[in-house]
């Protein structure tokens, strides 16, 4: 091989480097881009799984109160109801 031909082979090798490299880093960048989209979403998420759960509980607790026989007289009351005599109770 001739001087020019090692220089245009070593040029070329360089450039088709620099080329990989530049196309290694934009993958690398846009991994890590997406990956700290996800984990956003995955707390996102998570936030919104607690905040659920926090509302079932909450529900529970409601729905617990108002099966009270106590509660349940309450509203009756409120809402006009009376019972025949005045000692009378539900059930």
């Amino acid at each position: 091989m001739t001087e020019e031909k090692k220089r245009r082979l070593i040029t070329a090798l360089k450039v088709g480097a620099v080329v990989l490299l530049v196309f290694l880093i934009a993958i690398l960048t846009y991994q890590t881009v997406k990956k700290i989209s996800y984990n956003k979403r995955i707390k996102n998420l998570e936030a919104e799984i607690t905040r659920y759960e926090r509302l079932i509980e909450e529900g529970k607790s409601e729905y617990e109160l108002r099966e009270l026989k106590e509660w349940i007289e309450a509203e009756a009351r409120e809402l006009g109801y009376v019972f025949k005599n005045a000692d009378e109770e539900l059930g």
